[in-house]
């Protein structure tokens, strides 16, 4: 009986987890900012930037670093399974060299945009 790939286990779980905080974050975020200031269940000076970044400071920026990384690590894997599914499979190896290279690139560059974002 063959052993099972412990790495791709992981992978598949990162994955799920990416899907559900996707899922779950995503559109907390969009009430939040766009609807409820419209409807007035909200004032706009509550979910302005400063206030935002005021009152949560550090909290904040890693939240949405997770939102982000977790969004873009879950959409690159669910591309990788498309892209074998129409029939690339022999191209396995330079298709997750791609596919990580481009979760590793937009996870730095979130990083860096946070970093980068001025304290209000």
């Amino acid at each position: 009986m063959a052993e099972p790939d412990k790495l791709e286990a992981v992978l598949w779980l990162t994955f799920t987890l990416g899907g559900f905080i996707a899922a779950l974050f995503i559109p907390v975020i969009i009430v939040i900012n766009n609807l409820a200031p419209g409807i007035g269940a909200l004032s706009s000076g509550t979910v302005s930037y400063d206030s935002m970044l005021g009152r949560l400071g550090p909290l904040a920026r890693i939240f949405f670093l997770i939102v982000v990384v977790a969004s873009i690590y879950h959409g690159m894997h669910r591309f990788k399974f498309i892209l074998f599914d129409i029939g690339l499979l022999r191209f396995k190896t330079p298709i997750y060299v791609l596919v990580y290279a481009i979760i590793v690139v937009s996870a730095l560059i979130a990083i860096y945009s946070l970093i980068l974002i001025p304290n209000p």
